[in-house]
């Protein structure tokens, strides 16, 4: 009988060869170690993105007027849509975190020498569309700040001599942001970026990488007798690094879905109301940071882009013929210093640009630059170690990755997941007899003066009592506990304890019961999920830690199997 791979091998040799070039026979160096695990997290949070994205496509309106009220529809009365749209949310963060992770070891390892420099041009290339991906799709949402962070990214290029303002206006489709630039930024956030830039740039990254192979941590490439093939022995160690960082997501995703979302952004959109600090997300900030440190706003931009393109010629500035950091002491500190000055742009850029902040910024950033700078001149004068000597010129050792190390490692993973467990299981969500009495405190003392337009029958309000006096409508609350910046919804609540507010025109006082019930009426409100997250979030993350641990385990026999014997591979 005809097997099934040899059945589409007689229709389709192609895709076999393909299949077997690039992933299964795609020979591999036997030593990489974890870190090498963050170009599969890219490809499978970016692969998560396009199908969550789709989904909130279909009930999406790019329009100034529908857009943010179509996402909280979507995210309410669609079956699962709080999940698709919670994943979609929180994923560019995790892509973004193994982006700059992807980088630092390329950096740190000398991923970037010959002959792999067209390789790292085109992850530089895939940085920036994934940049320019993520802005757009930030946009959409027309929050406070999608709005006002949209203003002030596109308006950076009206500092381009003479055309700058009518490039502004091209790019917005207006003088200002609009239903033109919303229904602009929502073609290319779905079509042009995620399936021709990034999609393709992804397949050229793979298909240049695996023309010239897989760097390692030795920087020597071994023979290739002694390489092993892709499948099963990375796949299986890749599917345990990626069940281990999705376990982590789902946790977020179930229990604190909107940690890293801007509060400012639960608000819709208001031209006329500019939030008091305008930021974007948090992996843009070490750039936003150095952008604000320049006095001028045409030096500004021009640092911002200097700071991604350095990275293309990195190749070039450093002339070192050792590629791995493990064998260059001085390099090995520059390379902390430079990530740990990365980490603190990121910081920098969450605070205003004054004061301490603004001169530590500049500090920052001259450190920033100064690196590739100093690694210049350091490649051209370090001396070369003994270690790489050893290395290319006797019958030296690549060591296995396979240690010794299974049940300390085991161990301290199965604490750390447990960890996770306790937590999932012991999370305090409100109960809904706590809901309901705060519904009860809201439509006592709440509703004449505030609305909850996305609420309506889910929190049991009849249409009248949607309707305010005078046919007047009041202030809406239904995301209030998630919109609040200064202050929680309890802080600003405790105020109205046992007393009169100085200056209030209402009677209105709560006991610290009624301000417990009502708070949680107001979760709820913001979160209608907020039961179901509840009662299958903590399964979810048992089963994910389980599925964890048994790959884990997989992944050391396959590997202890084949290489029962052998410790350490020759080096070509």
């Amino acid at each position: 009988m005809t097997s099934i791979p040899e059945w589409f091998k007689e229709r389709f040799p192609s895709i076999i060869e393909l299949t077997r070039f690039h992933a299964t026979e795609y020979p591999t160096p036997p030593n990489l170690n974890y870190s090498w695990a963050f170009g599969v997290l890219i490809m499978v949070f970016f692969m998560v993105q396009v199908i969550t994205g789709i989904g909130a496509a279909m009930f999406y309106k790019p329009d100034a007027a529908l857009a943010f009220d179509s996402i909280e529809r979507f995210r309410r009365h669609v079956h699962w849509g709080w999940l698709l749209q919670s994943i979609h949310a929180v994923g560019p963060t995790f892509i973004f975190a193994s982006i700059y992770a992807h980088i630092g070891r390329g950096m740190y390892y000398g991923s970037y020498k010959a002959p792999r420099e067209i390789i790292w041009w085109i992850g530089v290339f895939l940085l920036m569309a994934m940049m320019m991906e993520s802005f757009m799709g930030y946009v959409l949402p027309w929050g406070q700040m999608s709005y006002w962070a949209g203003t002030v990214i596109t308006g950076l290029a009206s500092v381009i001599p003479i055309v700058g303002d009518t490039l502004v206006t091209w790019v917005r489709g207006d003088y200002l942001l609009s239903d033109a630039t919303l229904n602009r930024f929502y073609s290319l956030h779905i079509a042009l970026f995620p399936l021709a830039m990034i999609g393709g740039l992804i397949v050229l990254h793979i298909m240049a990488l695996h023309d010239v192979g897989s760097n390692n941590p030795v920087g020597v490439q071994p023979k290739k007798e002694n390489k092993v093939p892709f499948y099963p022995y990375y796949v299986v160690k890749d599917f345990y690094v990626v069940a281990l960082v999705f376990t982590f997501f789902l946790f977020i995703i179930f229990f604190y879905p909107n940690l890293f979302l801007e509060p400012e952004n639960f608000q819709k959109a208001n031209p006329a109301l500019t939030p008091p600090e305008i930021k974007p997300e948090w992996y843009f900030l070490p750039f936003f940071a150095m952008l604000r440190s320049i006095p001028s706003k045409l030096l500004g931009v021009i640092v911002l882009w200097l700071s991604l393109w350095i990275l293309l010629f990195l190749p070039f500035i450093d002339r070192s013929p050792v590629k791995s950091g493990r064998y260059r002491p001085v390099k090995r500190w520059m390379d902390a210093v430079f990530f740990v000055n990365f980490a603190l742009l990121s910081y920098l850029g969450a605070h205003p640009p004054r004061g301490a902040y603004l001169a530590a910024a500049r500090v920052a950033t001259l450190v920033y630059f100064g690196y590739f700078v100093l690694l210049f001149i350091v490649s051209l004068y370090e001396k070369k170690p003994d270690e790489l000597t050893m290395y290319e010129n006797e019958p030296s050792r690549i060591t296995l990755h396979a240690g010794s190390s299974k049940a300390i490692w085991l161990g301290i993973l199965i604490v750390a997941l447990g960890a996770l467990n306790i937590r999932a299981f012991t999370f305090d969500f409100p109960s809904k007899e706590t809901i309901d009495k705060g519904k009860a405190v809201y439509e006592a003392k709440g509703k004449m003066c505030h609305d909850m337009f996305f609420v309506g029958e889910k929190a049991m309000l009849s249409p009248e009592d949607r309707l305010s006096m005078l046919g007047i409508l009041p202030p809406d609350i239904s995301l209030k506990s998630k919109s609040m910046v200064e202050r929680s919804p309890r802080e600003f609540l405790s105020q109205f304890i046992g007393k009169i507010p100085e200056g209030s025109k209402m009677a209105v006082v709560f006991t610290p019961e009624e301000v417990d019930q009502l708070v949680a009426f107001l979760e709820y409100s913001s979160d209608p999920s907020i039961f179901l997250r509840g009662r299958i979030g903590p399964w979810v993350v048992f089963f994910m830690s389980v599925f964890t641990v048994l790959l884990y385990l997989l992944y050391k026999e396959v590997w202890r199997l084949k290489y029962l014997s052998l410790e350490r591979f020759p080096a070509a």
